[in-house]
């Protein structure tokens, strides 16, 4: 009788595993989740740099793999960064049922001719992952379940901060007794002077910046730049500053190119300095009435800093190809909980979703309808169901909760075209 009941148990798993299976099928064929897969060319006999849609850096040699023939390699690679992301993808954020925070995830599988590829013995492809948290993160190596649930492992492997060129520029009003004295009124001049602070990580340069108060950074290609616009007097002894014309600067109204130039021309504008034997006293004095009251830089230097913000961490080697994750262990851990209940019967897909720590979690519905969560962390609870005429269905609700609480999902019905827009709109 045991084994009999044993060897319905197991048809049962596997009968449902299957049907879990179609069910991603034909949700996936909603979610049209192939437009996020990136696909670059590799000729043979070559290095080659790639750079992802979201900033993923790979230096891959054709060499470095076990090639099964004479035609070029292809390289698949997905980046996930946002959370819904994830659950277009069915990438949860568990690691043996441990809750991880995410910093994305990224899946890069070399082919050859349709066939993966492996990497030769002790060989490597080097990838530099962007950074999108302020977090320490960790490498996780993800495999998904027979249901395609993910579970990640830790890599021995942890992930550092690259280092960039990183100069801080200080704008300075100088008392001009050159033009002074040639037009009888008192004349001023904005001069910014550049410091050279060497290669520091962003968190170091975070640290500095902070310390000092820096109104404005910028990061332009592998150079940190930070900018403080808030005028300091500077008064010069001998004060021929007519010689210095081409290295004044309004900071608050300068360009990109401008801030580039004075990087580029700083040892001629130190030179210059040197030269005039000029004696620099700052002052705490502010000369209000000389500066514009706005503190921000214009409009046009600020949406060039939004686009330029991307970070990436120090370049790494990996041995492996699948889904790789820049994780770290969840932070709710040892927060009071509270237990949420799902009421219904049997719901194909349920999420729970938190947007600040980028955590997913796959509610397995019936098997599991209660799950634990932190008490007053705000999160998403999305649901799915496809009809077998293949009609979509979705439930999606934020809330918080403060203590145990019943769910009973009211789905309404998403039109088919509409399911990714659906699932990412606020």
């Amino acid at each position: 009788m045991y084994k009999y009941l044993l060897l319905l148990l197991c048809i049962g798993s596997i009968i449902s595993c299957q049907k879990d299976i179609e069910v991603q099928e034909n949700l996936y064929s909603l979610l049209d989740i192939k437009e996020d897969e990136q696909y670059f060319s590799i000729p043979l006999d070559s290095v080659v740099t790639i750079k992802g849609k979201k900033g993923t850096e790979l230096t891959l040699h054709s060499q470095d793999f076990e090639l099964n023939g004479d035609d070029d390699l292809q390289l698949l690679l997905i980046e996930l960064q946002d959370p819904m992301d994830f659950v277009m993808h069915n990438v949860q954020t568990v690691s043996d049922d441990k809750w991880l925070n995410s910093g994305g995830s990224y899946y890069i599988e070399v082919t050859q001719n349709g066939i993966a590829v492996p990497l030769k013995k002790e060989h490597t492809l080097k990838v530099k992952f962007p950074k999108i948290t302020d977090q320490s993160m960790d490498l996780f190596k993800g495999k998904r379940s027979e249901n395609g649930d993910m579970n990640w492992r830790k890599l021995e492997m942890s992930l550092d901060y690259k280092k960039y060129k990183t100069f801080l520029i200080r704008d300075t009003v100088v008392f001009d007794e050159f033009h002074t004295y040639k037009y009888g009124v008192d004349t001023y001049m904005n001069l910014p002077i550049v410091e050279n602070k060497g290669l520091m990580s962003r968190k170091t340069s975070d640290i500095l910046f902070k310390s000092i108060k820096v109104d404005t950074f910028l990061i332009v290609n592998d150079t940190i730049i930070g900018i403080d616009s808030e005028a300091k007097y500077v008064h010069s002894e001998i004060g021929n500053t007519s010689k210095m014309a081409d290295s004044v600067l309004n900071l608050r109204d300068a360009s990109i190119e401008e801030i580039r130039k004075l990087l580029k021309n700083q040892n001629s504008i130190s030179n210059k300095l040197d030269s005039l034997k000029i004696t620099w006293k700052i002052e705490s004095q502010r000369l209000d009435t000389l500066r514009a009251k706005e503190k921000s830089l214009n409009e046009k230097i600020r949406l060039a800093n939004q686009k330029q913000q991307l970070l990436l961490y120090k370049e790494i080697e990996l041995a492996t190809q699948g889904w790789i994750n820049v994780d770290r262990f969840n932070e709710f851990q040892f927060n009071e909980e509270a237990t949420l209940t799902i009421t219904n019967d049997y719901i194909q897909y349920v999420y729970i979703v938190f947007d600040r720590t980028k955590t997913i979690v796959r509610l397995l519905v019936p098997f599991k309808k209660t799950i634990d969560i932190p008490v007053n962390e705000p999160f998403t609870l999305i649901a799915f169901n496809v009809l077998e005429n293949g009609d979509a269905m979705g439930y999606k609700h934020t809330m918080e909760l403060n203590n145990d609480i019943n769910v009973q999902v009211e789905f309404t019905k998403v039109a088919n075209s509409e399911v990714k827009k659906w699932l990412y709109q606020e």
